[in-house]
């Protein structure tokens, strides 16, 4: 039961793994605040700069998980090259965050339902698509690789055909003609918003990025880390930086960047504005379903992190028995358990405005700091083989500009985390998040030492 995760995962897989992390509602609805609050210029040069910071952390992420294939990624790394309390903080986090995700994800598959079943019980689309992603988790990994593999190019193809009847809709193919560049212009210009503001929305647009790194926790189930892991790593950004940058800039030009919002999707908005029948039904299936599919890939990391932690004794041992299909049963159970609990926090009014408030803003900072971390780790990766005496050229796959490359990713998320005073609505991720963090590594810090002292003790 126990053996050991099976590496059936190819590097189709891994890349689509991680679109289907990365493209979620982080496009297909968040994308509509960032336009709202960045306008046409603020927002195209974040999600370009978004995806520059993307590939850094990628690249980072591949030296490391080329070199170390375990399940776990970072919480892995930072754990051999840091130390065990490092890694068990980060990993918990990271869980943490991540489990909050999925029912966000959820809450928004809620959302997306409304637009045919207005007033229906959100509850019941939690039961309904929450069961739905226990029992794709449940089955073997190849099944469940090949699933997400069709799940995620199905939302990389709606997105293409959506760019297409935008594009037809500019020059006047099909529906409502629209003004097209023009809209660009439209409303005060092409950069509305002044650069000050437009720092904060940073944050977002990093968000939406996050999920990327979910493709070092394939490591450990991959068949060729070392061949299909910067295959993949490349397909990935040349696709979701694409994606983003593309089917944003349509979405402004085929309505004025005032349009947008957090009410529904700005895909579904445009398509229903541009008055093809049925169009904007067909666009709200595809992003119930890309939704559906970034909560599948974060359940999938967050039952590989709990059976890391579990082999590093920072979880119960429990979590790391695997059933016949080789499947973290257990951690599967106890990531589902987690993602009920932040529902119900969520959904219950007094708990709603306190602490679900307190939770999303320890989740704000999360990713953030999970990928300073990579940054971090390459950098004691690269100490260690020195130490050792080992050659970098002796490396299957070598991050490209080192040290800038790791160097440029600390610097750049830290100057991410402090736009958010910037921003009064994200003030609270800093002023709540950073102090649970620094407690979560004080309390793992302090852990690692009663252990080591016990130890001592018994000798």
């Amino acid at each position: 039961m126990s053996q050991g995760l099976k590496r059936e995962l190819k590097s189709r897989h891994l890349a689509m793994i991680s679109i289907g992390a990365i493209i979620g509602t982080g496009l297909f609805l968040n994308s509509g605040y960032t336009i709202s609050s960045a306008g046409p210029g603020g927002s195209l040069l974040c999600y370009i700069a978004g995806g520059f910071l993307m590939w850094l952390v990628m690249v980072c992420l591949a030296e490391l998980a080329v070199a170390m294939p375990e399940s776990g990624s970072f919480h892995e790394y930072s754990s051999r090259l840091a130390s065990p309390a490092v890694g068990n903080a980060i990993g918990w986090l990271y869980w943490f965050s991540w489990v909050l995700t999925i029912a966000w994800y959820l809450s928004a598959v809620g959302i997306y339902m409304q637009y045919w079943w207005k007033g229906s019980p959100l509850w019941l689309w939690y039961l309904v698509f929450g069961a739905v992603l226990f029992i794709f988790n449940c089955l073997s990994v190849k099944v469940f690789g090949e699933g997400q593999f069709w799940f995620a190019g199905l939302k990389v193809f709606a997105v293409l055909i959506f760019i297409l009847i935008g594009l037809a809709a500019v020059f006047g193919g099909f529906g409502e003609k629209v003004p097209g560049l023009q809209n660009l212009m439209a409303v005060k210009g092409f950069f509305p918003v002044a650069f000050i503001a437009v720092l904060p929305v940073m944050m977002n647009v990093s968000f939406s990025y996050q999920g990327c790194e979910v493709l070092g926790n394939t490591a450990g189930e991959s068949q060729n880390p070392a061949k299909e892991i910067p295959r993949a790593i490349r397909s990935t950004v040349l696709q979701v930086t694409g994606v983003y940058v593309v089917s944003v800039l349509v979405l402004m030009t085929c309505l004025p960047w005032t349009s947008f919002g957090m009410d529904e999707s700005p895909f579904v908005t445009v398509l229903s504005r541009l008055g093809i029948p049925g169009v904007d039904h067909i666009m709200n299936i595809i992003v119930i379903t890309a939704a559906l599919s970034a909560a599948n890939s974060a359940v999938y990391t967050c039952t590989r992190f709990t059976y890391s932690l579990a082999l590093k004794g920072a979880a119960p041992k429990s979590m790391m028995l695997l059933n016949k299909r080789k499947i973290p049963f257990n951690a599967l159970l106890l990531t589902s358990a987690g993602i009920a609990i932040c529902i119900l926090s969520g959904e219950i009014p007094l708990l709603a405005n306190t602490v679900n408030v307190w939770m999303w803003a320890v989740s704000g900072i999360i990713g953030a700091i999970a990928w300073i971390m990579i940054g971090i780790c390459l950098i004691l990766f690269r100490r260690h083989l020195a130490r050792e005496g080992k050659s970098v050229s002796d490396l299957a796959y070598r991050s490209p500009g080192y040290p800038l490359v790791p160097i440029l990713v600390i610097v750049l998320n830290i100057a991410i985390l402090f736009s958010m005073l910037a921003s009064p609505d994200q003030r609270l991720s800093l002023y709540v998040g950073v102090p649970v963090v620094v407690v979560t590594f004080l309390f793992f810090f302090f852990r690692e030492n009663t252990k080591q002292v016990n130890e001592k003790k018994m000798l």
